[in-house]
């Protein structure tokens, strides 16, 4: 699988870069850069393509996601029989992932060949996150420009149900 080559090849430039790879913690208790060493290695994973994978170039998005992919879009029909009611594929034109569907051929849930209508998700959402060693951790402070880090973000609100309110900055666990 092309998985592994790309794997390997991001270790060995890890290795070639004499990147400093900690070892792992023991307990999810430790606070440590172990998180450090994996978005090096997710960056370098990234890095790669491959022009001779299997099913042709391999390379990723910023976010990490394949480019240059082939998928069939599969509906499960009658009898559980899968048909092919679309594709998600490469364009050269705009460099971009093009998904492409033919609505009429899906059978929707029910057996109905009628598109649901569906519904409308509000634009603005509140968003709460508690805190949660290791995967979130907050932090008093003083000054806002303390949270510059890449993975931190400020939060003004806190619980005033304790003891005066505080501003926090939060980052994600490692």
């Amino acid at each position: 699988m092309f998985y592994r080559r790309v794997v390997a090849l991001a270790l060995k430039k890890l290795h070639e870069h004499k990147e400093f790879i900690q070892e792992p913690p023991t307990s999810c208790d430790e606070e440590d850069n172990w998180g450090d060493t994996g978005k090096t290695l997710f960056k370098m994973i990234r890095e790669q393509v491959l022009i001779d994978g299997k099913t042709g170039r391999v390379a990723f998005d910023e976010h990490g996601d394949r480019t240059h992919a082939e998928y069939s879009i599969v509906n499960v029909q009658e009898r559980r029989m899968l048909a092919i009611v679309g594709d998600f594929l490469h364009q050269e034109a705009g460099d971009a992932m093009n998904l492409s569907l033919n609505l009429s051929s899906i059978v929707w849930p029910g057996s109905s060949r009628a598109q649901p209508r569906g519904y409308s998700m509000p634009t603005h959402l509140r968003v709460m996150t508690i805190q949660e060693t290791p995967f979130v951790y907050a932090e008093p402070v003083t000054d806002t420009q303390m949270c510059l880090a890449e993975d931190e973000v400020l939060c003004p609100f806190t619980n005033t149900s304790t003891q005066g309110a505080r501003i926090h900055g939060l980052r994600s666990g490692e």
